[in-house]
């Protein structure tokens, strides 16, 4: 039942011209660094094995739920998910779509109106902010600061004798709005 991401995001988080700025680089030569340091600080905070736990910008993931257990009510693995899609088998060998709706309570998002007689379920679904300018600042500033860090220190840090893989800030700045899964 480990959701699967089927689409990335269409557009970076943070802006190249920002982390040029961010950095004080001056020139474009370090830029596939830099992007490449973007996407990597973002994919650490990202999607279902991510930091966060749930997904920042829009993009699409596909799960299935084994036969024999199709429950009425199914809780998604993101907080902020849309767009869904669920089909079950049509019992000649395809799938069949069929009509459920996902309930937002603030911290988790369930597909309800799943038929316990299914024998199994395959949910599309998208998760994460629309835009860019939608997600919250201290996302994108922990994503500068991940930046910032890596340009300075292309390997660990040793700080009085201890290892110190991220700054104390990223974490300060990302820890209101990590996911914890329900049980």
């Amino acid at each position: 039942m480990r959701p699967v991401r089927i689409s990335a995001p269409a557009s970076p988080l943070v802006t190249l011209e920002d982390l040029r700025q961010q950095v004080r680089a001056g020139t474009a030569e370090e830029d596939a660094l830099l992007e490449a340091y973007e996407r990597a600080a973002v994919d650490w905070m990202d999607g279902y094995s991510g930091r966060l736990g749930r997904c920042i910008l829009a993009q699409t993931w596909a799960m299935t739920v084994p036969f024999g257990s199709g429950p009425a009510l199914f809780t998604l693995p993101f907080p902020d998910c849309r767009d869904l899609t669920v089909e079950r088998p049509d019992g000649a060998g395809g799938w069949e779509e069929f009509d459920a709706e996902i309930q937002q309570d603030g911290e988790s998002a369930s597909v309800s109106g799943l038929p316990s007689d299914a024998t199994g379920y395959r949910l599309k679904f998208v998760a994460g902010w629309s835009d860019p300018s939608e997600v919250p600042n201290n996302l994108k500033q922990a994503v500068r600061f991940i930046v910032t860090h890596w340009s300075e220190n292309r390997s660990a840090v040793i700080s009085n004798g201890t290892p110190s893989a991220m700054p104390f800030a990223v974490e300060a700045m990302i820890s209101p709005l990590i996911h914890v899964f329900p049980v």
